[in-house]
């Protein structure tokens, strides 16, 4: 049919267009400001969050390195604001969207903290490039089509990384934060984070859009949007949300 081959001719474009796109970037120094806490575990032991790349580079010797005091101090406040108490000690599990491609020396100096033993903890690399066709372009018909297969076709693989990060964070036996991001935190973090809140916090499309676009200035990446809006359509037609509005 018609159907999976525009889909391979959209995930063959995107990708190309996103590795492009991805050859220009640079590093962003971590930002404290764009930290949340998006959900905790029901043991309240737990904590996922999301921000930016961790990293500062030095200016002098232009060194990446990762400020690890005042990381810990951010968490704790940031938690603070929602009214919750982290532990004193907790593993990190930091789960980066980046890709080794354009930025390696990001994934790299995150790395190093995690073998040198100065976090407890692991990096885990889901690299994220969103979408570049919008659902609202299509007819119905074949928007319910897409998104039923959207576990198939999907670069980013939300179907599959989603239900893996809310099961990692109501599993782990030790106190943990996850503390996903990309570059920014914005882009990618935005597209991950709202179709997490989507999903497991039952938030709507639009909500959870404004949450993304109001972590900075701007409106997240019309990319970005479009993975969370055909997430949105996953579960209104794959998982049987009908009642969601997923119109952009």
């Amino acid at each position: 049919s018609s159907t999976p081959t525009m889909l391979r001719g959209c995930v063959v474009v995107f990708v190309l267009l996103s590795a492009v796109g991805g050859a220009i970037a640079d590093h962003s120094d971590w930002k404290p400001e764009r930290t949340r806490l998006i959900d905790r575990a029901a043991n309240l032991s737990n904590f996922l969050f999301r921000g930016n790349e961790p990293l500062v580079r030095n200016q002098t010797t232009k060194e990446l390195f990762w400020p690890i005091e005042e990381f810990h101090q951010n968490l704790h406040d940031v938690a603070l604001k929602e009214n919750v108490t982290l532990p004193d000690e907790y593993d990190v599990i930091d789960i980066s969207f980046e890709n080794k491609l354009t930025e390696d020396s990001d994934l790299e100096g995150e790395q190093k903290v995690f073998d040198s033993k100065l976090i407890n903890g692991s990096l885990i690399n889901w690299v994220m490039v969103g979408d570049l066709t919008n659902p609202d372009n299509f007819p119905e018909p074949v928007v319910k089509e897409m998104a039923k297969t959207l576990p198939i076709w999907q670069v980013d693989k939300l179907a599959k990384r989603l239900p893996e990060l809310h099961a990692m964070l109501n599993s782990a036996e030790r106190p943990t934060v996850i503390y996903f991001h990309c570059e920014a935190g914005e882009d990618r973090t935005g597209e991950f984070c709202g179709s997490y809140q989507m999903q497991f916090l039952n938030w709507t499309f639009k909500d959870a859009l404004a949450f993304a676009n109001h972590i900075e200035s701007r409106e997240i990446h019309s990319a970005s949007k479009n993975g969370m809006q055909w997430y949105c359509n996953y579960l209104k037609y794959g998982l049987g949300q009908s009642e969601r509005d997923c119109s952009g």
